[in-house]
């Protein structure tokens, strides 16, 4: 009986792996173009394919029991998986006991996936990881029980060569310029996680290098303004916030993404939209703004430039309570030229399209 059961774990374990293998082997195509790809100017549709596999990077490594009383493995080639690590483990050994089996002598980790951190005053201090025996190229930290993420935490030749952030439930308790100080970041991922402030100019130690910006499913209100209004962040061509409370935005709340093709704000909570919110997106292909509380909004968010330039199917509106009045009539007139891909309705007029409702 024993054997039987050893036998149906291995292969429980052997399909895990077969499944995680073949969803990076569909990733990684889509990661190495999207440097390329996101410089043009594509479709909404393709914008948001191309976003949601990016986002797929995020969860790349799937963490899987395995036996035996070792905190860390090997996850793929150059990656390595560590899960339940404990106060008393010396993580940077632990690490580098498995980059020493790399082959070829490679001495960068591609992935570092870390669930489940257990760490003295359950504080991302700096120096949790101290080494000058390898370098991390992407980084994902999945870790509840951490509740502060200190100043210079990812400083350190670990770090100096780090692609891609991932933090998951944990907790930063002040965002400020020196929290990702030394990095030179191209993706930075936060979801389901809480910061209790956010400091103007949090990002600009990654800002000249910073391509894409996700933010997700946050436990307290994001304050947008301070993270991509305070800081100019000219590389940056998406970003995701849907999933949060946004609270009020304004002419700042955005300022920062001079170059931003597609930004995500879907199934967020906006209390107010002000004049010239999106006035500074002037590259932008494609918002998504689908069920976000709105009942109404003035043209005066994009401009007037904005609303003569808009390239077509730009705005996902669908899914709003809105309240048709002569102040939505720029909405119609948009449709009308294509500018609105899908199909919001008037809840003020039985639900009727807003295209087909004479409201005005």
């Amino acid at each position: 009986m024993f054997e039987i059961r050893k036998r149906s774990t291995q292969r429980n374990q052997t399909m895990t792996r077969i499944v995680c293998l073949l969803a990076v082997m569909m990733i990684l195509p889509v990661t190495q173009s999207f440097d390329t790809k996101i410089d043009r100017l594509l479709s909404p549709e393709q914008h948001m394919l191309l976003a949601s596999q990016y986002k797929k990077t995020a969860r790349q490594i799937c963490f899987d029991p395995w036996p035996g009383p070792g905190r860390c493995r090997i996850s793929g080639t150059y990656g390595v998986s560590c899960s339940n690590v404990e106060p008393e483990d010396d993580l940077t050994a632990l690490i580098e006991e498995q980059v020493q089996k790399f082959p070829n002598g490679v001495r960068t980790i591609e992935q570092l996936s870390i669930q489940s951190l257990l760490l003295l005053n359950r504080k991302l201090a700096q120096n949790w990881i101290q080494t000058s025996s390898f370098r991390i190229k992407n980084l994902e930290i999945i870790a509840p029980e951490i509740d502060d993420i200190e100043n210079g935490a990812f400083r350190g030749y670990a770090f100096e060569q780090l692609n891609e952030l991932k933090l998951e439930e944990v907790t930063i308790d002040t965002f400020n310029e020196l929290t990702l100080d030394g990095l030179s970041i191209e993706g930075l991922f936060m979801m389901k996680s809480r910061i209790n402030r956010i400091n103007e100019n949090a990002l600009k130690p990654v800002a000249s290098n910073l391509r894409a910006l996700f933010v997700e499913n946050m436990v307290l209100p994001l304050d947008v303004t301070n993270l991509t209004g305070s800081v100019t962040l000219p590389l940056v061509g998406i970003v995701d916030f849907n999933n949060n409370d946004l609270g009020r935005l304004n002419s700042r709340s955005f300022s920062g993404l001079i170059n931003c093709n597609l930004v995500f704000l879907q199934y967020s909570k906006i209390e107010h939209v002000g004049c010239g919110t999106f006035q500074p997106l002037t590259r932008m292909s494609g918002l998504l703004l689908i069920e976000t509380g709105l009942t109404t909004m003035d043209s005066c968010a994009f401009g007037t430039w904005m609303i003569n330039n808009m390239p077509d199917y730009t705005l996902y509106l669908d899914t709003n309570d809105w309240k048709c009045d002569c102040n939505l009539r720029w909405i119609k007139e948009l449709q009308v030229r294509n500018k609105v891909r899908d199909l919001p309705l008037c809840a003020s007029h039985s639900c009727q399209p807003i295209r087909d409702t004479n409201f005005c």
